[in-house]
């Protein structure tokens, strides 16, 4: 579910991010839009910031590189989800406090 809900997210950050650099989405174009394009900083990492002169040098790793980035953001919110839910059981019982 996470990996669908980031995938989507990414997308839509790429094309309002792309949008901006063009020129095409101004400051008055809306809130949602605005905040996508600046997702996107966030949606691209770590890949994009840790090779970016490999990615720049080889275009076509550029959709791997944000596929791998979805896979990486859903897991880590996979992961989240899971120990906030087993704290939150752990406390309920009473084992932590």
């Amino acid at each position: 579910m996470a990996a669908i809900v980031i995938f989507i997210l990414t997308c839509l950050s790429l094309v309002a991010a792309f949008g901006r650099d063009e020129g095409t989405l101004e400051n008055d174009d809306g809130i949602v839009w605005n905040l996508l394009a600046d997702s996107f900083d966030i949606f691209r990492q770590p890949t994009h910031g840790l090779f970016w002169d490999s990615i720049v040098e080889n275009g076509g790793l550029f959709i791997p590189g944000l596929l791998f980035n979805i896979l990486f953001w859903s897991l880590l919110i996979e992961r989240m989800i899971y120990l906030g839910d087993a704290l939150f059981r752990k406390v309920k019982a009473g084992i932590v406090r």
